[in-house]
């Protein structure tokens, strides 16, 4: 995390099936980043080339995962921690 949104670094690599099921954004924000050369086709994944600012944990999860996500709490720390164990835990929801 960073203070404007969420990176996710080159070398990062996601799914390169988008389900049917995935939000309208994913798909066409895959179609932007392959447009622009930021995620490449990499086998049966995506990669991305160059490190990437998303406006949330949530837009970045769909991206990479090609599905629908929660990006607060499917991507974690070394530790094992959430995003929202590590950001919002102890807040007021």
């Amino acid at each position: 995390m960073v203070e404007d949104g969420f990176v996710v670094r080159a070398g990062s690599t996601g799914k390169a099936v988008v389900t049917d099921s995935a939000q309208v954004y994913c798909a066409a924000q895959r179609e932007r980043l392959k447009a622009a050369g930021v995620i490449v086709q990499d086998g049966d994944r995506v990669r991305f080339t160059q490190d990437h600012l998303f406006s949330s944990p949530g837009a970045a999860s769909v991206v990479v995962m090609g599905r629908n996500s929660n990006g607060w709490l499917v991507w974690k720390d070394a530790e094992g921690h959430t995003r929202h164990q590590v950001y919002r835990a102890g807040t007021s929801e």
